[in-house]
């Protein structure tokens, strides 16, 4: 009897990916959610999969933390962009300009560009960043 594992939906994944990098970095909620800008609940909700944090938000955790936004949204590559862990984060506010060079961030940034351009909406915009993560139209 073949019996096919379902697969796994990007929001799971994103919710178990979040909570790998709290213990890889030894962070608590309050400790990321202030990285990302967020209450502790909102945070909270990521964690949970009863939200999705939104794209800024993403990027602040991606670009402290120095993860790769590939593995964190998709679970494709390692966890941190470099050989060294997360540990010594970059500060928030010095953070504020790098630009991510992973694949996903790339398409990330290039979508939310077009879409302000276009004049959309953040919910617009967040639902087009997460069919691109799902690979859909």
């Amino acid at each position: 009897m073949n019996m096919e594992t379902p697969m796994e939906t990007p929001v799971e994944g994103f919710k178990q990916r979040l909570r790998e990098v709290m213990s890889e970095l030894g962070k608590r909620n309050s400790e990321l959610a202030q990285i990302c800008g967020v209450s502790d609940a909102t945070f909270s909700n990521y964690k949970t999969g009863k939200k999705l944090p939104r794209v800024e938000t993403l990027a602040k955790l991606v670009i402290t933390c120095r993860l790769n936004a590939n593995w964190l949204l998709m679970g494709e590559g390692s966890m941190f962009l470099d050989k060294k862990s997360g540990a010594e984060l970059v500060p928030p506010l010095a953070a504020e300009g790098l630009v991510q060079s992973d694949a996903v961030s790339q398409r990330l940034q290039t979508a939310v560009h077009l879409l302000k351009e276009a004049g959309a909406s953040g919910e617009s915009i967040e639902k087009a960043i997460f069919a691109i993560i799902e690979n859909k139209p």
